[in-house]
């Protein structure tokens, strides 16, 4: 499983404990999707982010160095 995929169980965990907790004191219904929707957009592009980096770090990058020294 890659990092993606345990940021995705990470998330809906964190969803599934907040709504709960919020049922739990006794707020609405549509307060908890907003919250839900909240989590899920931070999440989203946390997530983005994550593997934008992750793709990145495994670029290679060839540079010749030039010998100055030479006269040439």
């Amino acid at each position: 499983m890659g990092a993606f995929g345990i940021f995705l169980i990470g998330t809906v965990l964190a969803v599934a404990g907040v709504s709960y907790g919020l049922y739990a004191v006794g707020v609405g219904t549509t307060w908890i999707v907003v919250a839900d929707l909240i989590i899920v957009g931070i999440a989203v592009a946390s997530g983005a982010g994550l593997t934008r980096r992750r793709k990145s770090d495994t670029t290679q990058v060839n540079v010749e160095a030039s010998d100055s020294s030479s006269g040439n």
